[in-house]
C-alpha cells in the first residue's frame, strides 16, 4: 500500500501529520501558514466498495483516523459482555465463605478439595479486572497491524503483530461464552484471514456484533480491502 504526502498548495511544501486534521479534511503549513481543505484530494471515490451498510461507531470504542494510520481504542469495561463479572461474582461468593468456616473448623482435608475451587476464583477475579481495567489499542497503518492490551497481561487474549500487507480479510464470529440458567450467552470475536490461508483470531469477548463489525469496518476501510462473505462470518 502506497503512503501518500500531503503537500501546501501555496509553497508545494511538504504537512506534517501532526498539522493534519483528519477529522475536518484542512491542513496547515508551518512553512507559509496557509490553511486549507484537502478533501478533495482523499475524495469518498478512493474508497472500497462496502456489502456491508455503514456502522456507526458504538459505545465504548474511539477511533483516531491520520493519514499513516488509524487508532482504535477499545475499553472493555464498556464493551464486553457482563456475563463473565456475574459469573465471577457467584463463584467467589459462594467459595470464600465456605473457604473461610472450613479453615475455622480445623477441617483441612475439606480446605484440601476446595483448593482447587478457590484458585479457579482468584483466577476469575484476575480476569475481571482486566476487563474492568483495561483498553485494547489496536495501529492500522500501511506496515504493520498492531493489537495491544493495557495495562495488565489479558490471558488468552495475546498481543498481535501482523504485516499488513498479508491481510486478506477480516470478519466476525458469534460464539457461545456460556451459560446462565440453562441458556447460552454469546460474546463475539474479530478474526483475521491472511492471504496465506491462516486464521488469526485478533479479538474475542466482545458484547455486540455491531462492535466486532465496526473495528472490521474501519481496518478494511483503511487498507483498501473490499469485504467479502468468509465461511463462519456473522452477517
Amino acid at each position: 500500500m502506497t503512503q501518500q504526502q500531503l503537500h501546501c498548495p501555496s509553497c508545494s511544501a511538504p504537512v506534517p501529520a501532526e498539522d493534519i486534521n483528519i477529522t475536518r479534511m484542512v491542513a496547515k503549513c508551518s512553512q507559509c501558514h496557509t490553511v486549507f481543505s484537502f478533501e478533495s484530494e482523499f475524495s469518498a471515490t478512493n474508497a472500497p466498495v462496502y456489502s456491508k451498510p455503514e456502522i456507526l461507531m458504538p459505545v465504548g470504542i474511539e477511533v483516531l483516523r491520520l493519514l499513516s494510520e488509524v487508532q482504535i481504542e477499545i475499553s472493555w469495561r464498556k464493551t464486553s459482555s457482563k456475563f463473565f463479572i456475574l459469573f465471577t461474582v457467584i463463584w467467589n461468593a459462594i467459595i470464600l465463605p465456605v473457604s473461610i468456616a472450613t479453615i475455622i473448623s480445623g477441617e483441612w482435608q475439606i480446605l484440601l478439595f476446595l483448593s482447587l475451587h478457590f484458585s479457579v476464583g482468584l483466577v476469575l477475579l484476575y480476569v475481571t479486572l482486566t476487563t474492568l481495567l483495561n483498553t485494547t489499542y489496536i495501529t492500522v497503518s500501511s506496515r504493520r497491524l498492531v493489537v495491544e492490551h493495557k495495562p495488565l497481561w489479558l490471558p488468552f487474549h495475546p498481543d498481535q503483530d501482523i504485516a499488513s500487507f498479508l491481510v486478506k480479510q477480516l470478519y466476525a464470529v458469534k460464539y457461545e461464552q456460556g451459560k446462565t440458567n440453562g441458556r447460552p450467552v454469546y460474546a463475539y470475536s474479530l478474526h483475521v484471514l491472511l492471504k496465506s490461508g491462516q486464521d488469526v483470531k485478533l479479538l474475542k469477548g466482545l458484547k455486540t456484533a455491531e462492535q466486532a463489525q465496526y473495528i472490521e469496518q474501519e481496518i478494511e476501510r483503511f487498507l483498501k480491502i473490499s469485504d467479502e462473505v468468509v465461511e463462519g462470518e456473522y452477517r
